[in-house]
């Protein structure tokens, strides 16, 4: 039964459009990076320090312009991070359309009469989805991740190689899973297009509400932390009438356990649902 999903997915068109997609955008944030890296390298001024000393030609005011330069690491963390959330977000996709379209077109009720085991299927069909994607996203990951470090070695040499591959491998953790709840938001509302809507709404809600003090529940926070292992927080905290905001460092292994906890919920209301519901 999983050779056959496994078969499946990889006949599907829309697995190889992903993996494109996610080869093209990984490429272009490496080669942001290496051209970030070598102008602040060389002396050359950013486009934003150019833009910086415009204003203060303009407003007479000192912006301070040349103190705006990221460091190496920070700008490689940055990198990862837009890496490995690309291919989570990826990875959610493919499993929105591969469980919807399934579902759509009726094709689970014809499975379901050749196996009727529902538990089964479901644990194929999820396990395709998380033996594909968890080896793609690590190679991925790890070929954005090394050929970086290859180019600008000296500038990041604080970063050992046994932490881009550590950083490779939790990338391709968070993927898989992301893939396994995409999948399950499709079956439990059985359409492509909802089920992506679902897994979309909370991240983008943090996007369009930067302020919201989430504290450790920031969804992208802790992905983006599950990944580099160097994400911080901001919240506000008041006493006696007086407030201030303090950042605070996430930890590695609750990051990870909040999305994973949160993928497993997802998983078993997705099986619970797909026991139920009837495909007729």
């Amino acid at each position: 039964m999983l050779v056959i999903e496994l078969l499946r997915l990889k006949w599907r068109r829309a697995t190889w459009l992903l993996l494109v997609a996610s080869c093209a955008v990984c490429a272009a944030f490496v080669y942001q990076f290496v051209s970030e890296l070598s102008r602040s390298l060389s002396g050359e001024l950013t486009p934003q320090q150019v833009a910086c000393q415009e204003a203060e030609a303009q407003t007479g005011r000192d912006y301070h312009c040349l103190d705006r330069g990221v460091p190496a690491p920070d700008l490689f963390r940055l990198m990862s991070e837009q890496v490995g959330l690309t291919l989570i977000v990826m990875a959610v996709v493919l499993g929105c359309t591969f469980l919807g379209y399934d579902y759509s077109s009726r094709a689970l009720a014809g499975d379901l009469m050749n196996r009727p085991n529902r538990w089964r299927m479901l644990v194929a069909k999820l396990g395709a989805l998380v033996l594909v994607v968890f080896p793609v996203a690590t190679v991925l990951a790890g070929l954005a991740f090394g050929s970086s470090w290859l180019i600008h070695q000296d500038a990041l040499a604080d970063i050992s190689s046994s932490q881009l591959v550590l950083q490779a491998l939790r990338t391709g953790l968070l993927s898989s899973l992301a893939a396994a709840v995409g999948g399950g938001l499709a079956l439990v509302i059985g359409n492509t297009l909802g089920a992506l809507s679902v897994a979309l709404a909370w991240p983008v809600t943090e996007l369009a509400f930067p302020h919201w003090d989430l504290g450790p529940w920031n969804l992208l926070k802790n992905l983006e932390n599950g990944v580099s292992a160097g994400e911080t927080i901001e919240h506000r905290t008041c006493v006696d009438g007086v407030c201030k905001q303090i950042s605070e460092s996430l930890n590695l292994g609750l990051s990870l356990a909040f999305v994973a906890g949160l993928s497993a919920v997802v998983i078993v209301v997705a099986g619970v649902s797909f026991r139920r519901r009837s495909l007729q």
